[in-house]
């Protein structure tokens, strides 16, 4: 039997009324939400942990819109409601200052900041070239079979740099999402350019910026393991600091592992279909 990690909240307003529906809300979308940055086309998060979480942000800057909207609605047991593409004044209605990277945040073997920076710059307008930003969002119900009640699940899906497309969207509009994913996305899997899970990072700094406050958990991949970090090991510099409780940690049959923010007082069990 498949574990489920958690309790399944109920339908917002904003997702059940027809009325409301097609309407973009970005605090409604945003607010409570599981962020995961490097996705691709990962859908795995949605399929294990909705229900619990009613809206989903996907950001990867190498992706064509075509072909993301064709990968999610290939999924099986998905009904789409509808596919809108929502303007950037409807996410960030303000700029904001990014955060500047340390040489530390580059997969990189140079010493020189500045040069660094510049060739990193330079990939990103070349990145941006050819993969044109977009948002685009998709409002959906999940149906695994027939005795099932649907699951209306909401997906905004950002073309955009990871950690910068985070500070755009929680940051400036100071929201914080309840959850963020934390996979492979690093150079030598995704072609990132630095390290998501990388302790005092750039994606860690950004997140600890926000005056909104901080997820309450982290999804995991298999190789992320705070409990195993020690003072020999190079390890140590490889995990967030604010997430060493251990939720669930995955056996050899499950996709993922949870930590908990360590400041969130009530515990969560795991439940079971």
């Amino acid at each position: 039997m498949r574990r489920k990690l958690f309790e399944d909240k109920p339908i917002p307003t904003w997702l059940q009324r027809e009325s409301m529906l097609g309407n973009f809300n970005r605090f409604n979308v945003l607010n409570e939400s599981v962020y995961y940055a490097g996705c691709q086309f990962d859908w795995e998060p949605i399929s294990d942990f909705n229900g619990w979480a009613r809206s989903f942000v996907y950001a990867d800057y190498r992706v064509e819109k075509e072909d993301m909207v064709s990968s999610f609605t290939r999924q099986s047991g998905i009904e789409i409601l509808f596919v809108k593409d929502v303007e950037k004044s409807k996410l960030q209605p303000y700029s904001n200052t990014l955060p500047r990277p340390f040489l530390k945040d580059f997969l990189s073997s140079s010493t020189d900041i500045e040069y660094v920076l510049e060739n990193h710059n330079e990939y990103m307008r070349e990145v941006q070239s050819r993969y044109p930003a977009f948002a685009t969002w998709i409002v959906f119900d999940i149906k695994r079979n027939v005795f099932e009640k649907p699951k209306r699940c909401s997906l905004l899906y950002i073309c955009g740099e990871g950690v910068a497309t985070y500070s755009s969207l929680y940051n400036s509009n100071e929201i914080r999402p309840s959850a963020i994913v934390l996979t492979a996305a690093d150079g030598g899997y995704g072609g990132n350019w630095t390290n998501f899970d990388l302790n005092d990072g750039i994606f860690e700094r950004t997140v600890m910026s926000n005056d909104a406050g901080v997820p309450d958990y982290l999804i995991t991949w298999h190789l992320y393991n705070p409990k195993s970090k020690n003072a020999d090991s190079n390890s140590i510099r490889n995990y967030w600091d604010k997430y060493v409780d251990e939720v669930f940690y995955r056996s050899s049959d499950e996709r993922f592992s949870i930590w908990k923010n360590s400041d969130l007082v009530e515990r969560t069990y795991l439940n079971y279909d």
